[in-house]
């Protein structure tokens, strides 16, 4: 048994598995989205797991070559530029710091050995093209010439000036490994830093026709791997960079520790000296286009691996949540008569002084045996007019009574119980299931595993590949083959996938930092859930939840970014908060851990958070405040908030 989803990451895929396993967003929207003839530099930023490397490597060299087969000069006719791939982590940055050298020497061997090595790998390229001898030697001698100092044998050939670049970087390779250990280092820099990544490309569209018009583009991956003076190297580079060259630089969204560049220390500027795409937004903008791709992605992998089935097939594959299922197994860890929600109205009642009989009179009117949700939404409608406060519960509950009778008969859209459905059969579903004790219905399903990845690819790949195992070990049968991939199996992955995206994206840990990002986390996501799970949700589809960042102190915003970074919060840019400012900012909390704390997943209602509340979310809710907040949504509505209201109705 071999599960499709198994690789989730690009760097466990050779070049012919990422060409074999592509698939683009619409028709042509990863080459609109990095514009790789573009000579403007571009800063890529997405999320750890959003398809960064992926989509790199698909515009890079060796990709190309696999394309066009063994008609290469077709790359350069039609595709019009050479995209050069290097991955920082693959350059072991922490070699190129203490020892014995000052940090301006480091920077200037680090560059040094960015050239060396980009010049390798262009000339591996060229080699392909079968330049004629004749012009390999006169190249190759005024590739020579942008050498400070050179005291060898001039090269003849293209096979012996790679030769010369191999030997100068393992030469720099040994000094580098054995500074310390030998008594002189014998680091020698030959050429001015850049001279050969922009050098090259210009002898190249200078002596070679069919390379003239051609972007040579130098793509960086995992720019957070390098130090933050080693990144002001390279942004000098982008800013003083020379035709015909360009850059693409990616990294996660904490990636980009400055903007400075060397000397002066002058800042790159975005839109002056480089562009800026984000990835993440690129898939939440679209919500269509990115349900097709990974759509289409899945059923690309299923197809390179043998199975063959349509898309219609694809999503009768998963077990679909069944309500009057849902109703069987809630009922049966519940009596029937009595659920938990009518024992904790119960419960309210007594705390208001309500006689035992007057108590039985409102259950039963607000009961309704035929439908476990329009019983949930009758004590929403209840707790609505209890919350008025100057009304008769008794009367109340019969005009309840009278309503859902009517709704169960016309199931009228419009009417209350109908408005309340429309907004709020999720979150009451979630309710009934945490009352019985029962699996959350509203995370299973493709629709809603999309909803959960937020718009990252490989969040809902390690939910897939999780589903696929935990089905075939359930029922010794394959997926998509032999079985469907039960609601339990589904369950059992979402799961594993929160437990795995908080693995992935541990903040690490800072010692002198005031408050800890994960507990700060902890703290919103609590109170969310606390609001969702109220007696009258003060919105639908908790998730969302905006700040007027105005209010708030330096080192409370500090943590919300470094969350919104490793992707636990994810910025709303499509969403208005209610009488919202120009200083408000929306978030929502991303799918997985949303699923982990029994969030809501789709996003309607916004939680305003006013100052007290996040000063209470960042200092443990030592004054009650939050704690206030909740009563204000709970029968019998005790907290101060309802208590002041009671006392201007009195006056």
């Amino acid at each position: 048994m071999i599960n499709p989803f198994n690789i989730t990451k690009a760097v466990d895929y050779t070049d012919f598995d990422i060409e074999k396993y592509w698939v683009d967003f619409g028709n042509t929207g990863f080459k609109e989205f990095l514009k790789p003839n573009s000579p403007k530099p571009m800063l890529i930023i997405g999320s750890k797991g959003s398809g960064k490397t992926h989509m790199l490597k698909y515009f890079s060299y060796e990709l190309q070559k696999i394309r066009y087969k063994e008609d290469y000069s077709d790359i350069l006719t039609k595709d019009k530029y050479l995209g050069i791939f290097m991955r920082c982590s693959g350059i072991n940055s922490e070699r190129f710091k203490g020892k014995t050298y000052t940090e301006e020497q480091w920077l200037s061997i680090f560059g040094y050995y960015l050239d060396l090595w980009f010049a390798q790998k262009l000339l591996r390229i060229i080699q392909d093209f079968n330049i004629p001898s004749d012009q390999q030697v006169s190249i190759s001698n005024e590739i020579i010439k942008i050498f400070n100092k050179f005291d060898g044998e001039i090269p003849k050939s293209f096979d012996e000036l790679l030769s010369l670049f191999i030997d100068l970087q393992k030469d720099l390779d040994y000094n580098i490994d054995n500074i310390g250990f030998i008594e002189v280092s014998n680091v020698k820099i030959a050429v001015s830093f850049g001279r050969l990544i922009f050098g090259i490309p210009q002898i190249f569209e200078k002596e070679l026709q069919q390379f003239k018009g051609v972007n040579f583009l130098y793509i960086i991956d995992e720019f957070e791997n390098i130090t933050e003076n080693q990144q002001r190297l390279i942004n000098s580079l982008y800013r003083e960079k020379e035709l015909p060259v360009s850059f693409r630089i990616s990294g996660r969204p904490y990636a980009y520790k400055t903007y400075k560049t060397l000397g002066s220390g002058e800042e790159n500027v975005y839109q002056s000296e480089y562009e800026r795409a984000i990835l993440d937004d690129l898939f939440r903008e679209d919500p269509v286009k990115y349900k097709n791709f990974i759509i289409q992605m899945s059923l690309k992998k299923l197809e390179q691996n043998g199975y063959n089935i349509t898309q219609n097939q694809f999503f009768d594959f998963f077990e679909e949540f069944s309500l009057n299922d849902f109703y069987l197994k809630c009922n049966e860890k519940a009596n029937k008569y009595y659920h938990v929600h009518l024992r904790k109205l119960s419960d309210s009642l007594r705390k208001i002084k309500y006689k035992e009989k007057e108590i039985t009179t409102i259950s039963k009117n607000l009961i309704f045996e035929k439908d476990l949700l329009i019983e949930k939404v009758n004590l929403i409608l209840f707790y609505r007019e209890w919350k008025k406060n100057d009304v008769n519960l008794v009367e109340i509950s019969k005009q309840v009574k009278k309503s859902a009778e009517q709704y169960f008969k016309t199931n009228d859209k419009k009417s209350d119980i109908g408005k309340v459905l429309s907004y709020y059969k999720d979150d009451l579903l979630d309710q009934l299931a945490k009352e019985s004790q029962e699996s959350f219905p509203s995370y299973v399903g493709i629709d809603n595993f999309i909803k959960l990845s937020s718009g990252i690819p490989r969040t809902f790949l390690n939910l897939m590949k999780n589903s696929f195992e935990n089905a075939y070990f359930e029922s010794g049968k394959i997926p998509f083959k032999e079985c469907v991939i039960s609601l339990h199996a589904q369950e059992k992955a979402i799961k594993e996938a929160s437990e795995w995206f908080f693995d992935e994206n541990r903040i690490p840990f800072i010692t002198n930092r005031v408050y800890s990002p994960s507990k700060i986390l902890n703290n919103i996501c609590n109170y969310l859930r606390a609001l969702r799970f109220s007696d009258l949700p003060p919105e639908c589809s908790i998730n969302l939840f905006s700040i007027d960042i105005t209010l708030f102190k330096q080192e409370y915003l500090e943590v919300i970014k470094i969350l919104e970074e490793y992707s636990y919060l994810i910025k709303s840019n499509n969403r208005l908060t209610k009488n919202n400012g120009p200083k408000n900012e929306t978030f929502f909390i991303n799918g997985t851990i949303a699923a982990y704390y029994n969030i809501a997943i789709s996003k309607r209602g916004v939680v305003n958070f006013q100052k007290d509340v996040l000063e209470a979310i960042f200092n443990d809710d030592k004054d009650g405040v939050i704690k206030d907040k909740v009563k204000n949504y709970n029968a019998p509505f005790e907290s101060e908030e309802f208590q002041r209201k009671q006392l201007k109705l009195l006056i």
